[in-house]
């Protein structure tokens, strides 16, 4: 994986959202929308 750093642009990736549908960060940044991305290190 590689290593993120500061006020850099993330590369490319695509999860699955809550309700189970793909979501890629090229779409979201293509709709004109302003996104913050969290990462967790332990979740559940």
């Amino acid at each position: 994986m590689p290593t993120l750093k500061n006020n850099k642009i993330a590369p490319s990736f695509t999860l699955q959202s809550t309700d189970g549908k793909e979501i890629s960060l090229n779409e979201l940044i293509k709709a004109d929308n302003n996104v913050l991305l969290i990462f967790l290190r332990h979740l559940g």
